[in-house]
């Protein structure tokens, strides 16, 4: 169907555009464990560049998927898995197949951007334990937060874990 064509257009370029997020999220990572600042600060610029034109394709995508769901007769709360399901095989099929990879990048860079916070997190917390160490507040056995709210209190072995 000739309607589809659009649609199978745009989610091609909303795939390609979320493969290049993905591919900085991993890149980020890198430059995260190497603590590179410049290079982190060049890729977070790419990134938002990245995002606005995912906004644009997303936009330009839901207009679409409203315009089809109207054009096949659905609901206009349809979405793209509704529009899909409503279409003949062959487009069907493909609108479902280009749906599926676009969830499994935006999931993918959803997993490595909440790695990418805990080594932020990680590191963080090691900076706040090399300042109170300079400032000197006294030692502690761990740097983490957990350790001051632990203090005094005595920590016991679970052997059924």
């Amino acid at each position: 169907m000739s309607e589809m064509n659009s649609l199978l257009e745009l989610l091609t370029k909303e795939i390609e555009v979320i493969q290049g997020l993905l591919q900085l999220s991993k890149e980020k990572q890198q430059v995260l464990l190497e603590g590179d600042l410049n290079k982190l600060n060049l890729i977070v610029a790419e990134e938002q560049v990245f995002m606005g034109k995912v906004d644009n394709l997303e936009q330009l995508r839901n207009q679409e998927v409203i315009r089809l769901a109207e054009f096949l007769g659905l609901p206009a709360w349809s979405g793209l898995k509704e529009v899909a399901a409503g279409c003949s095989a062959p487009d069907g099929e493909a609108l479902q197949e280009k749906g599926s990879v676009l969830r499994n990048h935006v999931r993918e860079i959803g997993e490595l951007n909440s790695q990418n916070n805990g080594l932020i997190n990680q590191s963080l917390e090691l900076i706040r334990f090399f300042v109170k160490s300079l400032a000197g507040e006294p030692e502690q056995s761990g740097y983490t937060s957990e350790a001051d709210t632990r203090k005094g209190q005595s920590l016991m072995l679970d052997r059924r874990v």
